[in-house]
């Protein structure tokens, strides 16, 4: 669909159908209003008219032929509002009922104003006037939303009744003449404000039209927004995953060793605790890198990785690749005890799994050493010292043969 212009006075082929529902609701409305007001007003002029005819006011007055005026048009329009609760009751709007319904308010108007006409003439002998006929004309022009050929009928309807009908009640030329002039005034008056009430409303309904489009787009654009913000998001934290973890065994990496620390200490504030850590290191692993080839060594760091990841380390423990053949694992309130004998189930899986190697002295498998540092009463700047007691603890592990634990305690 063409974006709606601003001031269009033009319907698209697409939007009539959206235009007319929306013009007969509209009227619909304004005609039920309009029939409260005017039966109101008719019942006080039909009390009225009998008042003054059982009082004998004036016996010029043909108080039957206007009481009978008065309620003709008490009737159409109660039967307007019958109508119109009727068509409320039935549900929505269907392209026939549509039809009924903009059919139904421009007989209703053209009825009215034709009455008006007919009140008009009955009016020349005692008045000379043309309100009876204006007041309708005008209310009807300025509330009701017509097109140009709903104008033309109820229009050309009420005012050529009144234009035939004229000489026949007043028989005055002069003043059948200055009624003729008046009638032109108020016609012109009455269309060229109609018209401008049809194209103040149908340029509104364009406005309502680019407001719609308008907030579709951006509604539109929101979504497109948050689904690209989600995927960013995704990436941000893809991305944040890949730079907190090893490429090569996916295990978490320095970086994300560093950042356990600083969150696992701001949590427990400046309390010290027991701080214990495994440096775990692959037996004759550059040898056995060079004599096989880094793909197998690669193999071997995966699975390494993997079983160590695998063993239950239970709560406040933290498992990350080191560098090269090494891997730490960090325990917040472990025993000595506790951590000797996690220490002990790594290398036991190890040697179990029996990853074959020429280098190894007991086996012929892939073996590790590890050296288990520990301060009692530790804080955040004693991380570092815990770090050196188990890189102590591990070359005294290297140097007494391999395939085997050392301990360091502060």
């Amino acid at each position: 669909m063409n974006e709606p212009q601003y001031g269009q006075t033009t319907v698209a082929p697409e939007d009539r159908d959206r235009l007319a529902r929306k013009k007969g609701i509209d009227n619909l409305r304004r005609g039920a209003l309009l029939a409260k007001v005017t039966i109101g007003f008719e019942l006080l002029l039909m009390a009225a008219d009998l008042l003054s005819a059982l009082m004998r006011v004036d016996n010029r007055f043909q108080f039957g032929n206007y009481f009978f005026m008065y309620a003709l048009l008490t009737a159409l329009n109660i039967g307007f509002l019958l109508c119109t609760n009727a068509l409320n009751r039935s549900g929505g709007l269907t392209s026939r009922r549509l039809k009924q319904l903009n059919g139904g308010i421009l007989v209703f108007l053209t009825l009215t104003m034709t009455w008006g006409s007919v009140m008009a003439l009955m009016d020349q002998k005692l008045y000379s006037q043309l309100t009876a006929f204006m007041v309708p004309l005008m209310i009807s022009s300025i509330l009701f939303i017509l097109e140009d050929w709903e104008r033309w009928i109820s229009f050309g309807v009420s005012v050529l009744t009144l234009t035939i009908g004229l000489p026949f009640f007043q028989p005055s030329q002069d003043i059948l003449i200055g009624d003729y002039v008046n009638l032109a005034i108020f016609v012109i008056t009455a269309w060229a404000a109609s018209r401008v009430v049809y194209h103040n409303y149908l340029r509104d309904f364009h406005v309502t039209l680019l407001l719609e489009s308008s907030n579709a787009q951006l509604e539109h654009e929101i979504v497109e927004n948050q689904e690209i913000n989600r995927q960013l998001m995704l990436a941000n934290r893809q991305l944040k995953n890949m730079a907190l973890l090893d490429e090569l065994t996916g295990a978490p990496n320095r970086r994300a060793f560093r950042n356990y620390i600083d969150i696992a200490f701001d949590a427990c504030g400046d309390a010290p605790q027991a701080l214990a850590v495994l440096l775990i290191d692959i037996d004759h692993f550059k040898q056995y890198n060079d004599h096989c080839g880094h793909d197998v060594g690669d193999r071997v760091l995966v699975k390494v990785a993997s079983l160590i990841d695998m063993l239950p380390k239970g709560a406040d423990h933290f498992f990350c690749r080191w560098g090269g053949d090494e891997f730490v694992i960090l325990q917040l309130n472990g025993t000595q005890e506790k951590t000797h004998t996690l220490a002990e189930s790594i290398r036991c899986s190890v040697r179990e799994t029996q990853l074959p190697s020429e280098l190894s002295k007991v086996d012929h498998y892939v073996s590790v050493s590890i050296g288990i540092g520990v301060v009692k009463d530790a804080t955040k700047k004693d991380v570092s010292r815990v770090l050196r007691l188990a890189d102590e603890a591990l070359i005294r592990a290297k140097n007494d043969g391999r395939d085997r634990i050392e301990c360091a305690i502060q």
